[in-house]
């Protein structure tokens, strides 16, 4: 039976690192990877959710086309946007995954990881959480590395809001593996996190 594994943590924590490393290895073949950011990302280019933001945040729309960092500026500047914006578009992203979970086929998949940088808002039957953190790095230096990551779409005030933001409901997430990413170790994040995978892996 294939099992569903909400992988999450604030943003920079190392989360797709972490995943891509996985798919790499011997066991990649038995795993699925979904991320619920970017399918977050892609339904921007979607009518119904350009017709929500038009109709709520008319000055985010411009030529039909959503404006992102006026979104991300809005939304977590904002906690009453934010909730609103969510409470429409949490929906559509779990249906959205529950979709492709349902389309998968291949035999050989065992686990199906859910990346997000906040699972509890989608409504998937996870079986297990595992948080990704960080430890020892400072968020200016973290800041600083996500920005040169997203090629200066994003700036330190939206970071400092968005992780805020993302700290706030994550801490209400009750969790059934950690790993703790101090970037002074990769090798050591990484092993730690094929061996949860690897012992899921054996007890599905």
């Amino acid at each position: 039976m294939i099992k569903i594994l909400g992988l999450y943590g604030n943003i920079g924590s190392g989360k797709t690192t972490l995943i891509n490393y996985l798919l790499s290895t011997d066991i990649g073949k038995y795993l699925h990877y979904i991320s619920a950011d970017l399918i977050g990302k892609s339904l921007l280019d979607e009518n119904i959710v350009k017709l929500f933001i038009k109709n709520n945040f008319e000055h985010i729309i411009k030529d039909d086309t959503v404006d992102k960092s006026k979104l991300r500026d809005t939304l977590f500047n904002n906690p009453s946007s934010n909730k609103l914006y969510s409470n429409f578009i949490w929906p559509l992203i779990s249906k959205e995954i529950n979709n492709k979970i349902s389309k998968i086929s291949s035999k050989e998949v065992k686990i199906i990881i859910v990346e997000a940088s906040v699972i509890d808002g989608l409504n998937i039957n996870y079986n297990y959480k595992l948080l990704v953190c960080t430890k020892f790095i400072s968020k200016k230096l973290q800041y600083k590395n996500i920005i040169k990551r997203d090629l200066n779409k994003t700036n330190y005030n939206q970071l400092k809001n968005i992780y805020r933001y993302q700290k706030k409901l994550n801490k209400q997430v009750k969790w059934d593996y950690k790993i703790k990413n101090n970037y002074k170790n990769i090798k050591l994040f990484f092993d730690r996190g094929y061996k949860i995978i690897k012992n899921l892996l054996i007890e599905s």
